[in-house]
């Protein structure tokens, strides 16, 4: 009824955005000779495998603690080495990103059989992201499938995750008693198979 209309001129404002992420792998190239992914390909024991991580860039990225991209890598995976893994980032629209000033690399020792690596923003990066309004950022990196690889239906995962801060504390008086920000995982993973055949020699 009329007496529980609101009338108070004020609105709720959302004040941080939840962010996204995909993890996929390469399966191939199209007509146009330009790599295609997927959520699982197929690969032989020492083929070397492509995979992609995409995260959706919040406009307040700037305002968060953290943004960090991670992956987990499976035994069945060989980090090689920093120059074949070959990783890049790229954004859209496109900034050029300098380590240890935009972001910090954490990545496997040479040779590692699984392992992890990490890309943790800076404040600078941050501030870079949310000034040329990049809405996302694509990480590709290489790995070779290696004798761990489990040679049935499960497939060999790959994982991905992106932390960041869910919140953030506001300085406008309008928004008082606010939570302390506290850190949101979103989590998103990609398989690679690998199958045996049996051959009789008669």
């Amino acid at each position: 009824s009329d007496a529980y209309k609101d009338t108070l001129p004020d609105t709720i404002k959302v004040v941080n955005e939840k962010p996204s992420m995909e993890k996929q792998v390469k399966t191939g190239v199209d007509a146009e000779n330009k790599d295609v992914y997927g959520k699982a390909t197929d690969a032989s024991v020492g083929d070397v495998v492509t995979w992609k991580v995409t995260a959706a860039v919040p406009s307040n990225v700037n305002k968060l603690a953290k943004y960090i991209l991670t992956d987990n890598m499976s035994k069945a995976l060989t980090w090689e080495s920093v120059e074949k893994a070959n990783l890049t980032i790229e954004t859209n629209p496109h900034v050029d990103l300098v380590e240890n000033t935009d972001y910090t690399l954490t990545v496997p020792a040479k040779g590692a059989e699984g392992g992890t690596w990490t890309i943790e923003f800076t404040t600078a990066g941050k501030d870079k992201l949310a000034t040329n309004n990049v809405t996302s950022i694509s990480v590709t990196f290489n790995t070779k499938l290696n004798s761990n690889a489990t040679v049935n239906n499960k497939g060999n995962l790959n994982d991905a995750g992106l932390t960041y801060s869910n919140g953030f504390t506001s300085d406008d008086e309008k928004y008082p008693d606010q939570p302390e920000p506290k850190d949101g995982v979103i989590k998103n993973e990609a398989s690679v198979y690998t199958f045996g055949m049996n051959v009789e020699k008669v």
